[in-house]
């Protein structure tokens, strides 16, 4: 089949006529050095490729002002509410130091409940030491949850969070080193 041929196929595959196929594209004579030969389709794409540019930015006005002057708009993120979670006072301070924020929680649009800030364990005495805080029941999970978190110096200790929301310092074997001097809870998320 010849260029033409395939023109014309075309042509009347879409109920165009080879007068109307004539008069709707133009050919481009391009130089091949020992000839010319004829491209019909090369104005054709180039007259799609510019409709498309118009009509995409037609379409981009549709969207709003922000994506009329070219600057894509950002969704906000959803307003999130942190609140305290109740430390063991009588052992643990919420003021870690070291630039961290006050224990607390919140919840994500998606229910996962996420625990921020840092405690430092002051005192060793009593049988509730190891306790540093309780979750609301609204922060609670519903199943008991064990993570690994960092702590001071580059030790890390594991946490327990009970579905009664107390949240449990599990000791270390020996020869691991406890200490509580700084214990983060940022990064701890679960499901409720």
């Amino acid at each position: 089949m010849t260029e033409n041929s395939l023109t014309e196929e075309a042509a009347a595959r879409s109920g165009q006529g080879t007068s109307a196929r004539a008069a709707s594209m133009s050919t481009t004579n391009i130089s091949n050095g020992g000839g010319e030969r004829r491209r019909p389709f090369v104005n054709l794409a180039l007259r799609f490729s510019a409709a498309a540019v118009v009509l995409g930015g037609l379409m981009a006005g549709v969207a709003g002002p922000a994506h009329a002057t070219g600057v894509p708009s950002i969704p906000r993120a959803p307003h999130i509410t942190v609140h305290a979670i109740s430390v063991n006072l009588v052992n643990w301070t919420p003021a870690a130091g070291f630039g961290s924020r006050s224990p607390g929680w919140y919840i994500d649009g998606s229910g996962i409940v996420h625990l921020q800030g840092a405690a430092k364990r002051f005192s060793s005495a009593g049988s509730s030491a190891n306790v540093l805080g309780t979750l609301p029941p609204a922060a609670r999970p519903s199943r008991n949850v064990y993570v690994v978190v960092h702590t001071w110096a580059g030790t890390y200790a594991d946490v327990g969070i009970g579905k009664n929301g107390q949240i449990d310092m599990i000791g270390a074997r020996p020869p691991a080193v406890t200490d509580y001097t700084f214990v983060s809870l940022e990064g701890i998320t679960f499901k409720r």
